[in-house]
């Protein structure tokens, strides 16, 4: 759904526009399917904002973009003249939600019932495969700053804030620059899609450090021992500061073959740490 109030000029070749739009959707992909904009696959949607559009160029102010329960705002400019259009512009919100990302890699929306998962029975990684010729319809380069990424549960603290960008050239997507920041630690993140060959190609790159984990996690250990007075402690499972590295790799067209095919190096390492007693037992 979409509403328009505004004007436009030369609208046999459907020239310029001004106006104000709210619109509202089961996904992202459909707006971009209609546009020739490539756009993730998403939960339900509802945004509102300004549209301008000048000859091949068009101009978006969005206010707020609701996807599930992630606010979003931004400003977008779409060059349509090229043989290639260009997407630009700026990504921005108060709160990014990680399970509002999971149709974009294949999974079930959030408020999606159980018997809606992509995966397939028996298995829990999504098998659908990813809108790979999108990947070939347009170029971008979007700057990404949101205030918070909330990871889906309380018992982890939040990235506040997350910061990147988003590049998309001639069929490689990549999310590139990206830093977030928690617990006094920071995770820096490269992650490359090579849309091109018959197997697409899937890269990273992550580094973490000064993660402090008794912040980090935030389940406290049940089985503490009460003291003199009867409290019991506020104690973590784990204690001390995470660090880290990860070079992995794979392909394939869904998250279940790129993560069947998955390779590389792995490294974690805690300092001045403690480890609970029942994580030892449980290992």
């Amino acid at each position: 759904r979409i509403r328009i109030d505004g004007s436009a000029t030369d609208l046999l070749h459907f020239g310029g526009m001004d106006a104000t739009f709210v619109a509202s959707g089961p996904s992202l992909a459909a707006v971009g399917d209609a546009l020739g904009v490539t756009l993730p696959t998403t939960a339900k949607f509802a945004t509102h904002g300004r549209l301008r559009k000048h000859g091949a160029v068009w101009d978006a102010g969005v206010a707020a973009l609701d996807i599930g329960s992630s606010r979003l705002n931004g400003q977008f400019r779409f060059d349509d003249g090229p043989a290639v259009p260009v997407l630009t512009g700026r990504l921005g919100g108060a709160r990014l939600a990680l399970a509002d990302l999971g149709p974009a890699f294949g999974a079930a929306p959030p408020d999606a019932p159980a018997s809606a998962s992509n995966a397939r029975p028996g298995k829990v990684v999504p098998d659908r495969e990813f809108d790979i010729p999108s990947l070939k319809a347009m170029n971008a380069d979007v700057d990404v700053r949101l205030a918070m990424l909330d990871l889906g549960t309380a018992k982890l603290e939040p990235f506040r804030p997350l910061q990147g960008r988003i590049a998309l050239q001639d069929g490689v997507l990549g999310l590139k620059d990206l830093l977030a920041r928690t617990s006094a630690g920071e995770v820096q993140c490269r992650i490359g899609l090579d849309s091109r060959p018959v197997n697409p190609k899937w890269d990273a790159d992550l580094r973490w450090s000064g993660i402090q984990l008794e912040r980090f996690i935030k389940a406290r250990d049940r089985a503490v021992r009460r003291d003199a007075g009867g409290a019991r402690p506020e104690v973590g499972y784990i204690s001390g500061a995470l660090g880290g590295n990860a070079q992995l790799r794979g392909e394939g067209r869904s998250s279940a073959q790129l993560l069947a095919s998955l390779d590389g190096t792995a490294r974690l390492w805690v300092r001045d740490g403690t480890v609970s007693h029942l994580l030892v037992e449980a290992a």
